[in-house]
């Protein structure tokens, strides 16, 4: 009886780690980098989970947009996927901020736990070739004026007077004075 009760135990000791053990594991996505991704996915959006719900046999995760990188967005996403996990393997938490890269199929959102990212690494990715050519007409336009200014100074032979210099006309003054 006792070696019965014991292999029992053990039994459900086993099983109890084994569910749990298969709950924790990472998932399994191909080392694909993070700006070959972005640029592979429809869309792309930095938000929070704000609830999940099952409807015609699929799970379907609601997201609230902070920040849309790319794709059309909406304030709120639904997207269809299986069981969502970070990185760890640990179940999506609600209110947690996550980068989501996802999919269109038809006129579904769909991804899976593969397609979750750090969000300020995919702000930092989404932002790094935005505007190279406009800002350097605009830095090129700024230097021109200043040079501009310089040399138009240069020729009048003009000064400004700030208060305390030694070309300051009312320090002259004082100093000539005296205390």
């Amino acid at each position: 009886m006792r070696r019965a009760l014991l292999l029992v135990c053990l039994g459900s000791v086993v099983l109890v780690a084994g569910s749990t053990a298969s709950a924790a594991t990472p998932p399994v996505c191909p080392d694909i980098p993070l700006p070959d991704r972005l640029e592979a996915a429809p869309i792309a959006f930095v938000g929070a989970l704000v609830s999940t719900s099952t409807r015609g046999g699929a799970r379907y995760w609601r997201f609230e947009v902070d920040q849309p990188v790319k794709g059309p967005l909406g304030p709120a996403v639904d997207i269809r996927a299986p069981a969502l996990t970070d990185a760890q393997g640990n179940p999506l938490e609600r209110a947690a901020e996550v980068g989501v890269l996802a999919e269109l199929d038809g006129a579904a959102i769909v991804t899976d736990s593969c397609g979750l990212t750090d969000p300020a690494a995919l702000l930092s990715v989404s932002d790094e070739a935005r505007g190279g050519a406009i800002k350097l007409v605009v830095g090129t336009i700024i230097l021109g004026g200043v040079l501009l200014l310089c040399w138009i100074r240069l020729r009048r032979g003009s000064r400004p007077s700030f208060p305390g210099m030694p070309n300051d006309p009312g320090a002259q003054t004082r100093e000539a004075r005296g205390p």
